[in-house]
């Protein structure tokens, strides 16, 4: 007997481009990012193959800070560049508010306020 995975029907399909959002890889088990270094140098998961146009990100919180974090291998860490950034609402609400986003998309970041 083996296990065989089935691919979910929300992975990219050919011919589209995007972004593929890993959130919070270091809080996952470390079967979970082993799967994000497949994909990160395969670009693939088992028998699935990411198309062209799609590129990689994850957003995570750092390990110091009080945060439940799993230390992510410098393997993994290596395939990103890491930014740290601060998040300043009012900046990010004129951002969207100039470059006129969908007022259901403003109206929320604004009730966060």
């Amino acid at each position: 007997m083996r296990t065989k995975h089935i691919t979910p029907d929300w992975l990219p399909k050919k011919g589209t481009r995007g972004l593929f959002l890993i959130e919070e890889p270091n809080r996952a088990h470390i079967s979970v990012m082993n799967v994000a270094m497949q994909m990160l140098t395969d670009r693939r998961t088992h028998d699935y193959y990411f198309p062209d146009g799609w590129i990689f990100a994850a957003c995570v919180n750092p390990e110091k800070g009080g945060y439940d974090v799993n230390t992510m291998d410098l393997a993994l860490k290596d395939r990103f560049a890491i930014f740290d950034t601060e998040y300043d609402n009012a900046s990010f609400i004129e951002f969207i508010t100039v470059n006129t986003w969908h007022h259901n998309v403003i109206n929320f970041v604004e009730s966060g306020t």
